[in-house]
């Protein structure tokens, strides 16, 4: 966390001022990740809390205070539909040089105006982007969407906000639905809601004797074959012995998107033909992938 201050020069003024605060502490999750849990004060000790639970919320300077007494790790915000403001997190999208990738550079030119800071990783960056949502998704790879929920705060400050922006976050929603979404408008897959957990898949799968083949397929290497396309290919085989039979269309390319193989250019088209190839080698009797 920035000395001083912990909100820069460049913060939403709207939100300067408001009580929507709370400290946060880092702790390990068991699949590796370091989760940002909120924190209250329960009359004894500071706990877990729901942040979108008003009665713990906080100035910035109180919730700060906590994190310079070495008590928590950093400060987030609270938002909630009401109040006007969505938070997009992108994730895994700065070097450590400080270079934006070409697609986060696009999500900032499409939200023009808006406060960009870096994240408590330094790898991601965070908008505050003024307007609401409409119905629809909230999470595709490497973005999400905040609208009920808590956003770390660094106040390292990239881009400040300009007062007044005028930002068609509605159109953006719109023009960047994640491409899975088309696939789980078809009627075979509406019947069923998808379970798929890409994180358990993945724990579960690095644990098998071809774990080393599944974990650098997952990650976007090609593994020898001659084509990403093949790649591609060679993955949802393996998901769609790891979601086990018969997994819905949805499911598998929920876990496919939450890979390193996601990138721009997917079509639904391209999903549901590779997703059909690879179900006709599993039906012509492929055993274990890998």
């Amino acid at each position: 966390m920035r000395d001083g201050p912990v909100l820069p020069s460049g913060w939403p003024p709207a939100l300067r001022d408001v009580e929507r605060f709370l400290p946060w502490q880092g702790r390990v999750r068991p699949s590796g990740r370091l989760a940002k849990v909120p924190l209250g004060w329960n009359g004894v000790a500071w706990v877990a809390v729901d942040a979108r639970d008003p009665a713990h919320w906080q100035g910035v300077e109180e919730a700060a205070a906590l994190v310079r007494s070495g008590r928590a790790s950093g400060v987030g915000l609270c938002l909630t539909p009401d109040v006007g403001w969505v938070g997009v997190d992108l994730d895994h999208c700065r070097s450590p040089e400080g270079e934006l990738t070409v697609d986060a550079r696009r999500v900032m030119a499409d939200l023009p105006g808006t406060y960009v800071e870096a994240s408590p990783s330094g790898r991601g960056v965070h908008l505050l982007v003024p307007g609401t949502l409409p119905d629809g998704w909230r999470r595709a790879p490497g973005v999400d969407l905040v609208t009920n929920g808590f956003l770390t705060v660094t106040g390292e400050e990239l881009r400040a906000g300009v007062l007044g922006a005028a930002v068609d976050l509605a159109g953006w929603h719109a023009r960047h639905a994640p491409v899975q979404l088309a696939v789980a408008g078809r009627p075979s897959a509406r019947r069923h809601s998808s379970v798929a957990d890409p994180e358990g898949v993945l724990r579960r799968a690095s644990r098998a004797r071809n774990g080393a083949r599944f974990g650098a397929l997952w990650a976007g290497g090609r593994c020898g074959y001659r084509s990403r396309s093949e790649g591609d290919l060679a993955l949802m085989m393996m998901l769609l012995y790891w979601l086990g039979d018969p997994p819905e269309d949805t499911g598998v390319v929920e876990c496919f998107l939450a890979s390193g193989r996601a990138r721009d250019g997917l079509t639904p088209a391209y999903l549901s033909r590779t997703l059909a190839t690879a179900r006709a080698y599993r039906a012509g009797g492929a055993g274990r992938p890998g």
